[in-house]
C-alpha cells in the first residue's frame, strides 16, 4: 500500500515550497473536511481513488483551491500544477513516482467574492513487491 506515503510526500513537497506558502498566506493545506469553513486562500485535498496493479499503485487526488479573487486562484493553480505535474519518475520524499495533471473544474462560489476550483492529478508510485 503506497497511497499514504504518496500523500505524505506530496504534502511535504507543497509545504516546503515558499512560493506556494506565500500565495496561501501560510501553510493552509488541509485534508478535505478537516476544517468546517475554508480559509481564504487555502488548498484542500482528497484521495479520489487508489488501485493496485502488478507494478503500480495509481492514486488520483483532487486538490481544491479556495481563493479571494480570480487572480489569486490563477496564481495558486499555476503553482500547484508546477509542483504536482511532471513527466517521468522522481523520488519525492522517498517515494518513486510519476505525477500528471488530469483535469480541472470550477465550483459555485462558497461565498460572495470567493472562488473555488478543483484540480485532479494521477500519481503513480512504484509498488512495493513485498505486499
Amino acid at each position: 500500500m503506497k497511497w499514504d506515503a504518496t500523500i505524505a510526500a506530496l504534502i511535504a513537497r507543497l509545504e516546503a515550497d515558499t512560493e506556494l506558502i506565500t500565495l496561501l498566506g501560510g501553510p493552509h493545506i488541509y485534508r478535505r473536511d478537516e476544517v468546517r469553513e475554508p480559509h481564504f486562500p487555502s488548498v484542500t485535498y482528497t484521495i479520489v481513488t487508489s488501485v493496485l496493479t502488478e507494478t503500480m499503485e495509481p492514486v488520483i487526488t483532487q486538490w481544491d483551491i479556495f481563493a479571494g479573487s480570480m487572480s489569486q486562484l490563477v496564481a495558486i493553480e499555476r503553482r500547484l500544477r508546477r509542483l504536482l505535474h511532471w513527466v517521468g519518475w522522481r523520488d519525492v520524499g522517498g517515494v518513486m513516482l510519476s505525477s500528471v495533471y488530469e483535469e480541472s473544474r470550477d465550483h459555485p462560489p462558497p461565498a460572495p467574492g470567493r472562488w473555488h476550483r478543483s484540480l485532479d492529478f494521477r500519481h503513480q508510485p512504484v509498488r512495493d513487491r513485498g505486499w
